[in-house]
């Protein structure tokens, strides 16, 4: 129950939009602090304050927002620059420093749980190969990507599950992550040996690689296509519309026999298997190459009552997957960040809108 399942709705609601639930034409009724009021198609949603808020303590200070759907980050800094966007969560990173000195608001960092990885989507490609895995991880500069790509608000990972998530199995994991961990950096020469000992069909097969239409996944694209080219891999980057980017992720026919997919998500509870459920269990929702390598540990683990035994499980699931680099790359972990224009207040900096009704809190700062 603690993480997310779904939401509450109201049932007659829901029956009578039937197959139109969710859609512009009829929204959806929920039970948070604002009502659903109209969906313009490709361009906004509106929410109206609900004044029979069942939280008393925490009635809603604005009488509407909307939400507008920009993928640019020119258009998204833009209009926070003149004040026809109050706000925005994920400020671009190429906005920043021209925002800050605009003086129109304010910025923010606060902590997330936020992990931004490669997904190893196909098993019959090149990255089917281990060694190809590690040795593309190994020339990868994680280090820049958290630096440049993501203004200094990304970490380098040492395993594929984030601290956000280690849980029950903090003290073992934390151990285990300092004896992996590094600062980053590639390791071209680790790298290259790791390639020439590759079989010629794998180092001759084009690997790809698609990333949605946006600056920082670009710049993502491009950082690990210019590893691949140092140490001799044949790479393909692909750089689709990021209004149909997740298709690839849930679709396999979309998907097809694309190599590495761009992915960022979250820890939904401080718990390793919950993660690693989703992320390298069979039919998890982020493995995509029906990766069954710790099937048997994870369903050991789920069954075993001690802690401790059960974090030592963990630990044993975390050595396989870093050994194989699969099926997910340790990738970088990223902090939250917040702008909002001076005449508002109440948005937090921490990731924490995505499970709080945080919208309450917002309103005048005059």
């Amino acid at each position: 129950m603690a993480n997310f399942a779904g939401v509450v709705v109201q049932q007659e609601f829901a029956e009578e939009a039937g197959e139109g639930f969710g859609s512009p034409e009829t929204g959806v009724m929920c039970t948070g602090p604002f009502r659903f009021e109209k969906w313009t198609q490709g361009q906004s949603i509106t929410v109206a304050r609900y004044d029979d808020y069942w939280n008393q303590e925490l009635q809603p200070k604005a009488k509407q927002i909307e939400f507008t759907f920009l993928t640019d980050d020119a258009a998204i800094t833009s209009g926070l620059q003149s004040g026809q966007i109050d706000g925005t969560f994920g400020v671009p990173v190429s906005g920043v420093a021209q925002l800050n000195a605009s003086g129109v608001g304010n910025y923010y960092v606060g902590p997330a749980p936020l992990e931004t990885t490669l997904v190893v989507a196909n098993p019959d490609g090149p990255m089917g190969n281990a060694d190809a895995r590690k040795a593309l991880h190994l020339a990868i500069d994680w280090k820049g990507i958290g630096e440049q790509v993501y203004g200094g608000l990304g970490t380098p990972s040492a395993l594929q599950t984030p601290p956000a998530a280690y849980g029950f199995a903090t003290e073992q994991l934390t151990a285990y992550a300092d004896t992996v961990a590094t600062d980053g950096t590639p390791q071209i020469e680790a790298a290259k040996k790791l390639v020439d000992a590759l079989p010629a069909d794998v180092k001759s097969d084009a690997i790809s690689l698609v990333v949605p239409q946006q600056s920082e996944t670009q710049q993502l694209g491009v950082a690990i296509k210019d590893a691949a080219d140092r140490i001799g891999l044949n790479f393909e980057l692909e750089v689709v519309p990021a209004t149909g980017y997740s298709n690839y992720l849930y679709d396999p026919a979309t998907r097809g026999d694309t190599d590495l997919l761009y992915t960022q998500f979250w820890a939904g509870v401080p718990n390793p298997l919950d993660w690693i459920s989703a992320t390298a269990v069979t039919a998890g929702i982020f493995n995509q190459s029906g990766y069954d390598g710790i099937d048997e540990l994870y369903y050991e683990a789920v069954a075993t009552e001690d802690e401790a035994e059960r974090a030592e499980l963990v630990v044993q699931m975390e050595q396989q997957l870093y050994e194989e680099m699969g099926p997910m790359f340790p990738g970088v972990r990223l902090d939250n960040d917040v702008f909002m224009n001076k005449r508002i207040t109440g948005a937090p900096a921490s990731f924490s809108y995505v499970w709080y009704p945080w919208a309450a809190h917002l309103g005048s700062a005059e």
